[in-house]
């Protein structure tokens, strides 16, 4: 799937940034991945579980919460660079007043290498984002080659449980992506393109199920994560996989 061209001047980004705002947690993480240090972002709520964000996390001033970025607090910051994604291109024409602002497409998380390389590019970083990348897939082809045979009949589910419902998530995902470099396969319910899924689904990367299909959950290996990376929200979800697991026709809770 093609992207649009990013939104803001980049033939004027410094060779040398100095204080860069990130305004999503994507962004801040390809910043961090591409060795860049922000000096203020919009934390996501995985970064509590990611240590080496958290690492890197530390002295960098909160700008927003839930991806909403507070405008007074980027402008006190004084930045020369806020990157974000195209998520925030109504308060563009603010952002941009307050210093130059660059944002990337971004339809689904299944692009992300994509989007990598074109933050990467715009950054001047384009050394880092082919380092980057070519480790991720150094790692994947050495474990196609350390699993061999085992990966021909061996099919990998993902779902998602949130407090009121079951997700699938489907091939063109982010998981999904990072499963198909890795060479597993998906079972059929779950082996949808982002096309594909979005005309069935209305959602490219994923869809909810109900309790009367829920072997459609099923794989030989099954990755599950909560919908919520509270507290609370994953109390929720422990409490809707221990029903899962206690009905005889869901998810065989031995895989």
């Amino acid at each position: 799937m093609s992207h649009g061209e990013p939104r803001g001047n980049q033939s004027c980004v410094p060779t040398e940034i100095k204080r860069l705002i990130t305004l999503d947690g994507a962004a801040f993480e390809y910043a961090i991945a591409l060795g860049l240090e922000p000096i203020a972002t919009v934390p996501s709520n995985f970064q509590s579980q990611l240590p080496a964000l958290m690492t890197n996390a530390r002295n960098i001033q909160n700008i927003g919460k839930g991806e909403q970025p507070n405008l007074e607090a980027i402008l006190g910051a004084n930045p020369d660079l806020i990157v974000g994604l195209d998520s925030h291109q109504s308060i563009y024409p603010q952002l941009s007043q307050i210093g130059l602002t660059v944002l990337f497409p971004f339809e689904h998380s299944g692009q992300w290498k994509e989007v990598f390389a074109s933050v990467g590019n715009a950054l001047h970083q384009q050394t880092a984002t082919q380092s980057a990348l070519a480790a991720y897939q150094a790692r994947s082809t050495d474990f196609r080659t350390q699993m061999g045979d085992c990966l021909d009949n061996l099919q990998v589910s993902v779902i998602r449980l949130y407090p009121d419902g079951i997700n699938l998530y489907l091939k063109d995902s982010f998981a999904g992506t990072v499963l198909q470099d890795a060479g597993l396969a998906r079972p059929p319910s779950q082996n949808i393109s982002a096309a594909e899924a979005q005309q069935k689904f209305g959602n490219p990367i994923q869809t909810r199920i109900s309790r009367e299909v829920l072997e459609q959950a099923d794989g030989d290996v099954i990755f599950l994560w909560t919908g919520e990376n509270t507290s609370q929200g994953n109390e929720e979800a422990k409490k809707r996989l221990q029903q899962l697991q206690q009905d005889p026709s869901g998810v065989n809770s031995g895989r």
